[in-house]
């Protein structure tokens, strides 16, 4: 179990993480620090003796960078770039980055096989909310694809078929209406208690927080996959 406020007799080692925006968590199984760095490369990992070096540790200044922007509207929001890579086989990977040594930047596979490229789009972007959600305390973002398939779906086409109760015109579910539908209702129970999302469509590849998700995500091919 983590341990994140008092002091408890413990003979060590101490294993603390930085997860999040929020700061690290110190825990006292090897196991469960592992699984919390999973996928995570900028978690920052170390080993303490003892409680006081860990305390030390964890409440020390964060050494990760936040990406921040200003919008069109006047909006401070923060910034994530998300991307999907499919390789010759098929295999698919997602990379999340929210900036240099942040400990929220995160590369995994896909774990549906054979999948679409704009399904697996979509399936990034989901992942990214999750992170948000379960990562971060931080309320107005922007969320950066280069997809314009999955610009477009979770911009225009998403609301117009949640209209229609993501049902085509034959009256079946549409392609993608799962993820369609968990992303709506993420983002709706997000804004209800006033957080502010929006996406934007990179254009230009050479954007250095583009290229920084799809080497996460070509990597993330080959990583096993997070477990909460």
């Amino acid at each position: 179990m983590p341990w994140a406020d008092s002091r408890r007799v413990h003979p060590g080692p101490y294993y603390t993480v930085k997860i999040s925006h929020k700061g690290a968590n110190t825990f006292t199984e090897l196991k469960e620090a592992q699984n919390a760095v999973s996928n995570y490369p900028d978690s920052h990992p170390e080993v303490h003796t003892t409680w006081d070096e860990a305390d030390e540790y964890r409440e020390s200044r964060p050494t990760w960078n936040g990406l921040y922007t200003v919008d069109e509207d006047g909006h401070h929001r923060y910034v994530v770039y998300v991307c999907a890579y499919r390789d010759e086989e098929d295999m698919c990977g997602m990379g999340i980055w929210f900036g240099e040594n942040n400990p929220c930047n995160y590369t995994g596979p896909m774990e549906e096989i054979g999948i679409s490229q704009k399904r697996a789009e979509l399936v990034a972007i989901y992942q990214a909310l999750q992170i948000i959600y379960q990562r971060s305390d931080l309320e107005k973002w922007q969320i950066r694809i280069h997809s314009i398939e999955a610009f477009k779906s979770v911009t225009t086409e998403m609301e117009a078929i949640r209209n229609k109760h993501w049902k085509g015109s034959n009256g079946r579910l549409v392609a993608n209406a799962d993820i369609y539908y968990s992303i709506n209702r993420w983002i709706f129970m997000k804004t209800f208690y006033g957080d502010i999302f929006s996406f934007k469509h990179v254009c230009n590849t050479n954007e250095k927080g583009y290229n920084k998700a799809m080497k996460l995500a070509k990597r993330g091919v080959l990583e096993p996959t997070y477990k909460y």
